[in-house]
């Protein structure tokens, strides 16, 4: 099983420099929160979000750039729809893990 654990930041110092005690760890695993079985890997949702809204950005101007009257247009126009849908629906999503936006940027 795999969890994502919250601590303190003092105590996740301490694990760093080997002095956290066994129950600060049984607590925070205690306090963890399973990850659902086969989450797969994490995805960065701002690189994938961008990768989309690109994705939609060329199927609207596929979209522009075809004559309404071409056998093509409407088949441009449901990959148009397809692809905001799926970018609104990767933005409404729910987070399995809420990570700290300053901390994930020092990466």
């Amino acid at each position: 099983m795999q969890i994502v654990i919250e601590i303190p930041e003092d105590d996740y110092r301490k694990v760093q420099d080997g002095r956290a005690s066994v129950s600060m760890m049984q607590e925070a695993i205690r306090n963890g929160t399973p990850l659902p079985k086969g989450h797969g890997r994490l995805k960065d949702f701002e690189k994938l979000y961008a990768d989309m809204s690109e994705r939609e950005e060329l199927a609207s101007q596929r979209v522009i750039d075809t004559p309404s009257n071409s056998p093509c247009y409407m088949r441009y126009v449901a990959q148009l729809n397809e692809r905001t849908s799926f970018k609104e629906m990767l933005y409404d999503a729910p987070t399995i893990i809420e990570a700290d936006k300053a901390e994930s940027e020092d990466k």
